[in-house]
């Protein structure tokens, strides 16, 4: 299948060789395919791969990005790859690699990333040793407080400094503020990264927080950077994320703006209902979306009596039950939060409505990629780790010399997901290789997968085991597996469903009129592609 052309938007976003570039890319405009295109140019242009830093938010779209270059056809692999990685994971990997930073942070081996419960047992101690009143909000917020207690809270942090460094641990937030503060004061012993780093292309960069941003701010002035942000789509203030840094350079000189304004997911109704939504937000940063393709309306259904006890409308609940009864399309039910969620999900078990709490359709490519490259394979079941336990394979990888699928299922071998996971694919791989005709063989892989593809084989049929898994794994990149998704907005988000339907807006717990709230609100319309409806107040 050929490669779709570029739009010329997104062709001038790899094109462009200004040093500092914003690219405000809206819902759904390819912007994944475009950051992996404009580092395939740079490197097709002579730009050393080894130069050029990714960062992403999340260690799946690190692990999407890397993937998706190595598949791109008539590169050199062996002169090395794009460093790929969380803000994070980044960070870390430099403590793990670098001596000197190490002995500059105060450790002398590599240190272990603290869990939460070992922090909290750490700080519960220290707090104890010290005699400190202060409570865990004085200790960990930036609450006002008076000079008696800013006295206390530096003693403590000076105390918990002393302890974890003591114990060879660190956390993700100490280490991320310790890391930045080398690169902010120029420290010797990360000159070296600020040389070798020569282009910086940030995903999501509306997600930065302050110490990210001061990060990125201290490389020289001849770092070429390139940032990829939707405003619009900076859900997680709870975190201390802003996008007041990307509202700033969306109207400052010397920094060129290109907008991402074709939107391939969703119908130009939707599209036109988000835009008409989002008006909010000031020209300079906005992204009005430019649909497609028609559809049909977009249903808002007006008229609620939800409170305390009930938090989803009774009414809106029997609609929305009536809608799905005909739906046979994938479908999510987003809510503000968990509470509407339950509420919601004892209404669908009460009516036999069968539904997820889980994005399983999204791994169905990955089990058979996996089931093809061992190298793919460990990326993704990485994927899996929680932040300490992507930490800790950071670390542990560092230390040999080939960390290879058996090492890696011999540390996290019995972890639920990827020992699940890892089942699923021994299974495809046995199947896959077994004595049974092609045909057999797809109608049990596809089966096992719960998807439904068109067998074309017959048994004369000749085929390798590989080709087999490749050829179910080509009919299936379209497939779209008919089930109801339930979950907050916040967990649908990078993500798209032919239909959606949003809950509870304007209710209690999902007031309209903050930005925070207005972005929510967003990107839950963004994630609709052909059917959306908005139950309201």
């Amino acid at each position: 299948m050929a490669e779709e052309k570029l739009n010329p938007q997104q062709q001038e976003a790899v094109d462009a060789n200004d040093r500092t570039i914003l690219c405000l890319a809206g819902a759904g405009s390819g912007k994944t395919k475009t950051l992996t295109k404009r580092i395939e140019r740079l490197v097709r242009d002579g730009v050393d791969p080894k130069s050029i830093l990714s960062l992403t938010f999340t260690n799946a779209a690190a692990f999407e990005m890397k993937e998706r270059y190595k598949k791109l056809q008539g590169l050199d692999l062996a002169k090395g790859t794009p460093e790929f990685r969380t803000f994070h994971s980044f960070c870390y990997s430099i403590i793990v690699k670098d001596f000197e930073v190490r002995k500059r942070l105060g450790y002398t081996s590599v240190p272990e990333i603290c869990d939460d419960n070992k922090l909290k047992e750490i700080r519960t101690r220290i707090k104890m040793q010290i005699g400190c009143e202060l409570t865990d909000a004085q200790l960990e917020n930036n609450v006002q407080l008076n000079k008696k207690d800013q006295a206390k809270k530096m003693l403590f942090n000076k105390a918990l400094i002393k302890e974890i460094k003591k114990l060879n641990v660190i956390t993700f937030d100490i280490m991320c503020y310790n890391v930045c503060e080398l690169f902010e004061t120029d420290d010797d012993c990360i000159k070296k990264y600020k040389q070798q780093y020569q282009y910086i292309q940030v995903d999501e960069a509306q997600d930065s927080d302050p110490k990210q941003i001061r990060f990125l701010e201290s490389f020289p002035e001849t770092t070429h950077f390139f940032l990829c942000a939707d405003a619009l789509q900076n859900i997680y203030q709870f975190r201390g994320c802003t996008n007041q840094f990307v509202k700033v350079i969306s109207r400052a000189p010397g920094w060129k703006i290109i907008k991402l304004y074709k939107n391939y997911r969703s119908t130009v109704e939707i599209c036109e209902y988000a835009n008409k939504f989002s008006s909010y937000a000031d020209e300079s940063y906005r992204i009005p979306m430019e649909g497609q393709r028609h559809g049909e309306a977009v249903k808002t259904i007006y008229g609620s009596n939800a409170n305390y006890y009930q938090a989803v409308d009774e009414d809106h609940l029997s609609q929305l039950i009536e809608m799905l009864q005909t739906n046979r399309t994938e479908s999510a039910i987003l809510c503000r939060s968990n509470k509407e969620c339950q509420c919601v999900r004892h209404a669908l078990e009460d009516a036999g409505i069968d539904f997820s709490s889980s994005h399983k359709s999204t791994d169905t490519l990955n089990y058979l990629n996996g089931a093809l490259d061992n190298e793919y394979l460990v990326e993704w079941l990485s994927s899996m780790l929680d932040t300490k336990e992507y930490g800790d394979y950071i670390r542990l990888s560092a230390q040999v010399d080939d960390p290879g699928l058996q090492w890696f299922y011999n540390l996290y071998g019995n972890h639920n997901k990827i020992k699940q996971a890892g089942n699923k694919i021994k299974r495809i791989r046995t199947i896959a290789s077994g004595p049974d005709t092609p045909k057999v063989k797809f109608e049990k892989i596809t089966k096992m997968l719960n998807i439904k593809s068109k067998c074309e084989f017959d048994d004369s049929t000749v085929i390798s085991n590989r080709e087999l898994v490749e050829q179910i794994r080509d009919q299936i990149e379209d497939y779209e597996e008919n089930k109801v998704y339930v979950g907050t907005i916040h967990s649908a988000k990078g993500l798209e469903y032919d239909a959606v339907y949003v809950m509870g807006v304007n209710e209690t717990l999902f007031r309209l009129g903050t930005e925070e709230m207005n972005n929510l609100y967003y990107v839950a319309l963004t994630r609709a592609k052909n059917h959306l409806t908005v139950f309201r107040r």
